[in-house]
């Protein structure tokens, strides 16, 4: 069987719960007790893609700060490295918070 080679270049659909959309901004993060600096060029309300020099590994938790402006305040978030590449690192958010927090 021959396969259509137009297929081929489809768009495939992003398996995420939620979609990632592109986004450029500048935040902070730290993790075991570091501070560090980054680029996200996509985020969901599931994860983020960070672009940083510094190395990290799977299952590694971070605290993310997102800058706000004068309209919103900072975003804190906590999550977890699931994604590893040579210029950074997928993360997943932790949406549980307080009383949502299963025990």
């Amino acid at each position: 069987q021959q396969s259509n080679q137009g297929d081929v270049f489809k768009q495939k659909k992003d398996p995420r719960k939620h979609p990632r959309k592109p986004y450029r901004k500048v935040m902070f993060f730290a993790s075991k007790g570091k501070n560090y600096r980054g680029l996200i060029t996509n985020i969901s309300r599931g994860g983020a893609y960070i672009i940083t020099r510094n190395k990290f590994y799977l299952g590694q938790m971070i605290q993310l700060v997102i800058p706000g402006d004068k309209n919103k305040k900072d975003v804190k978030l906590k999550g977890w490295v699931v994604r590893l590449s040579t210029e950074g690192f997928g993360v997943r958010f932790d949406r549980r918070t307080g009383r949502d927090r299963r025990r």
